[in-house]
């Protein structure tokens, strides 16, 4: 149930984000929920990591469609300061499934 609701999340996401980054944040979502997937399915991602990642891609998701939504795209800052939020996220999925 969760990794549908995240796919049609991310899905709207996609559609609403300026052509450039839809590509390659599509491609970086998908990875990173595969990771999380893998780690859920071998007990290295607990409940509580995996409630912290979900909430933190839900926010970085919402961001992405309020500064898309603005009429202008996304600007060269903002795809640089969403990067980074996804650099963070992706950061976490590896300490998790490595503590």
């Amino acid at each position: 149930m969760k990794k549908t609701i995240f796919a049609a999340i991310a899905m709207t996401v996609i559609l609403a984000a300026s052509p450039a980054f839809a590509g390659n944040y599509s491609r970086r979502a998908y990875s990173q929920q595969q990771r999380i997937n893998s780690g859920i399915n071998n007990g290295s991602i607990s409940p509580r990591e995996l409630a912290n990642i979900n909430h933190r891609q839900a926010r970085l998701n919402a961001a992405i469609l309020r500064d898309a939504q603005d009429g202008r795209g996304l600007t060269r800052a903002e795809r640089y300061k969403l990067n980074r939020r996804a650099d963070n996220i992706s950061r976490s999925i590896y300490q998790s499934k490595r503590n």
